[in-house]
């Protein structure tokens, strides 16, 4: 059932007159020039209301702040990552985390799209494991919804965090240098740690590592792999390791073992989300 599990998006039926009320999707990706013509064509009820170099930020009636909708309705626009404006007013302590996209925060949704899952996200599998409702589209496209339309903090804050943990962003802003033992069989980068602490930052700074070192032309990285001395300390970064899709291997009796292959996650969705899918 819709909202139980993440969801394939459906044909649409319903396409009344677009409303007055509107809100705001901003755009970005290599292909900007091209994105304002193609709005005009294959999504007529949006309008161009900003342009930078980098992004387009557009107008969609209300009636469009339908996942399954507004994935039909982007789905076939030359974009990366969209940023999906909030339908209702947030308290006045909150400032939602910065998308590092113009001016644009997170709000009600974040769709990403082809290589934007790679460029944008640390891994496809943290973008599945969130505390939102994920969608399915055509042309490769994900919709991650942060509430159920009442901009309820409770609902949108865990997932604005998360998503926002999660984000490479073309240009990855760097903490710490990722170094490790290469091995040309296999493209992998093992970074070997002894007595020291990983901190989750580390690992996102690998994820990006791996993006950005995967086309070098002599040491083309395929994954890094984290080797730890003991099993406790490995299994401390286990999950984190496993939603970034890096290796963890580690000692254990005596014997090095890969532990990240028989690792499993359940798939926990708020509760926002499993009432959402009823209500369907």
């Amino acid at each position: 059932m819709e909202g139980t599990q993440n969801v394939r998006s459906r044909g649409l039926t319903d396409r009344r007159a677009c409303p007055g009320d509107v809100f705001e999707v901003c755009f970005a990706g290599p292909a900007m020039a091209a994105l304002g013509a193609d709005l005009r064509r294959t999504a007529p009820c949006g309008r161009e209301v900003e342009r930078t170099p980098s992004s387009l930020t557009a107008t969609f009636p209300l009636l469009c702040l339908r996942a399954d909708y507004l994935l039909e309705l982007v789905a076939m626009l030359p974009f990366e990552i969209a940023v999906v404006s909030s339908s209702g007013p947030w308290a006045d302590d909150y400032l939602p985390p910065s998308i590092g996209l113009d001016a644009a925060a997170p709000g009600w949704g974040l769709v990403l799209k082809g290589g934007g899952h790679d460029r944008w996200i640390a891994s496809r599998r943290w973008l599945e494991y969130g505390p939102y409702r994920v969608v399915y589209g055509p042309y490769d496209t994900t919709l991650v919804q942060f509430h159920d339309g009442s901009a309820k903090l409770e609902q949108a804050r865990p997932g604005h965090a998360w998503i926002t943990t999660g984000l490479l962003r073309p240009r990855h802003g760097y903490q710490q240098t990722i170094r490790g033992e290469y091995d040309a069989r296999d493209g992998v980068l093992r970074v070997h740690v002894r007595d020291r602490d990983v901190t989750q930052r580390e690992l996102v700074d690998a994820a990006a590592a791996r993006r950005d070192r995967h086309a070098d032309p002599e040491r083309p990285v395929r994954n890094i792999a984290y080797v730890f001395g003991d099993d406790a300390r490995a299994r401390a970064c286990l999950d984190t390791l496993w939603l970034l899709e890096l290796e963890c291997h580690a000692l254990v009796d005596g014997a090095l073992r890969r532990l990240d292959q028989t690792y499993f996650r359940r798939l926990a969705q708020p509760a926002w989300v499993q009432q959402l899918a009823l209500a369907r």
